[in-house]
């Protein structure tokens, strides 16, 4: 898995506390997109952007899926962290290019 995939990985196991049926499921998850991902690399430097913020919004949909209320909640909240941090992080123009590359 790659390093972006596993730390979030880590994340979701650390925070959200899954069970050992959540951690399958997202194990499939991440298994299933982790080709899209790499892929991301090779596409023209325009379009990259766009097609890694609709791959992240769908990882984000299937994690939901299989999450409690609770576990959605903090979920949530740990999105809404790592988007606060990375505009922080941006130049002036920050809030477009945030937009374009979403949290894991």
């Amino acid at each position: 898995m790659g390093g972006d995939l596993a730390r979030f990985r880590g994340r979701l196991l650390d925070k959200l506390q899954l069970d050992a049926s959540q951690q399958a499921k997202l194990d499939t998850i991440l298994a299933a997109l982790q080709p899209r991902f790499m892929a991301l690399d090779k596409l023209e430097a325009n379009a990259g952007p766009l097609a890694r913020a609709k791959l992240v919004g769908e990882l984000q949909l299937k994690v939901n899926a299989m999450l409690t209320p609770d576990q959605r909640a903090t979920y949530e909240q740990m999105q809404a962290q790592v988007d606060e941090q990375r505009q922080a992080q941006e130049p002036a123009n920050g809030a477009a290019s945030a937009a374009a590359k979403p949290a894991l």
